[in-house]
């Protein structure tokens, strides 16, 4: 399906694809020595459709084979650069509620990766939506180091990084938030086998598009983003192999209501 849509049509692209060796029941699964013989043609195709400005959010996270962790997500991220690929960076998706289990070596998972790519540099973003309030602890130490004899107004190191005291009190305390994303683990299993909670992808809809833009998932799955991308003004398109997935996602997008959007 990515070969029917046109050249850099596509502000933002987040998916999450089946992981090596999973989902083998609904997708087939793809072993981690074969992946990214696999992935990688997908994301020529991603590449090719997104605009000039736009971004890719890859949900991807490690497997265990042979009792060892596979190396497949390294390699991966490794032959993207090389694809000439931007890394801007890596998010770490914190779950405070993992599923439960046993094993002999590791412990339960309780993160995931999410590697932000885009085709050049600069890229569309807006960083202020996405901004948190600012911490009991940096509030401390900014009022802290108004005390001190030396203290410049101008300029103020908060944890290692110059900024600016009156840029702070402008922006109402907020700041921006951290690469370590915590969000709960959906509970809801019955419309598919992985969904992801809605502020996952809603986090990037927001950091990187505007009203309007257009927001792909070629791993459509019950349709999380989709309904996201809806929710907030965003233009969606998302397939899925499954077709009774893509009859939940149809339902899902349909009762969302985006009516405050008016006239997109």
């Amino acid at each position: 399906m990515l070969k029917c849509i046109p050249d850099e049509t596509i502000d933002l692209v987040v998916t999450s694809p089946p992981y090596a060796n999973k989902r083998k029941n609904s997708y087939g699964g793809v072993p981690a020595d074969k992946y990214n013989e696999w992935f990688l043609p997908i994301t020529k195709e991603i590449k090719r459709i997104l605009k000039p400005t736009g971004s890719f959010v890859l949900n991807i996270n490690d497997v265990v084979q042979d009792q060892v962790k596979h190396p497949y997500v390294y390699d991966l991220v490794r032959n993207m650069v090389d694809d000439d690929w931007k890394w801007i960076d890596t998010f770490i998706w914190q779950k405070p509620n993992p599923t439960p289990r046993q094993v002999t070596y590791r412990f339960k998972d309780g993160f995931e990766y999410i590697y932000h790519f885009t085709k050049n540099i600069p890229f569309k973003r807006d960083p202020s939506a996405v901004r948190v309030p600012m911490s009991e602890t940096t509030k401390k130490l900014i009022k802290s180091a108004k005390n001190r004899p030396d203290y410049d107004v101008r300029t103020y190191s908060v944890s290692g990084m110059n900024k600016k005291v009156s840029n702070l009190a402008k922006l109402g305390g907020k700041v921006l938030p951290s690469n370590v994303l915590t969000m709960g683990v959906s509970s809801n299993k019955t419309v598919h086998t992985a969904v992801y909670p809605k502020k996952l992808p809603e986090f990037f809809i927001k950091f990187l598009t505007n009203k309007g833009d257009v927001v792909l998932d070629p791993f459509h799955g019950s349709g999380t983003t989709s309904v996201v991308a809806k929710e907030n003004c965003r233009h969606y398109i998302g397939f899925d192999k499954m077709p009774e997935y893509v009859d939940v996602s149809k339902k899902r997008i349909t009762d969302t209501d985006n009516d405050h959007c008016g006239v997109l």
